[in-house]
């Protein structure tokens, strides 16, 4: 018979939340830009350019606060080697 000797989980809270803090921050960060970017142009283009603009605007941010500020392109650049 199997006895559980370690009843703790192996996944803790601080664990979950450390794993989910830098995407959290740096997706609340592109999306307050990228509604800024909405904000700034939305009267002067056609209405389906501005949520196109905005995606773009917001894709960029989140990409280089991923890669440069975090630190997580060594991370994509060695998995594609």
């Amino acid at each position: 018979m199997y006895v559980l000797r370690n009843p703790r989980p192996s996944i803790t809270m601080l664990a979950l939340i450390n794993a989910v803090k830098k995407p959290l921050i740096t997706s609340l960060v592109a999306g307050a830009i990228a509604f800024g970017v909405q904000f700034a142009i939305a009267s002067s283009l056609p209405v389906w350019t501005t949520p196109i603009i905005s995606a773009i605007a917001m894709g960029l941010i989140y990409s280089l606060m991923m890669f440069y500020i975090f630190g997580v392109k060594e991370l994509y650049s060695s998995v594609l080697q």
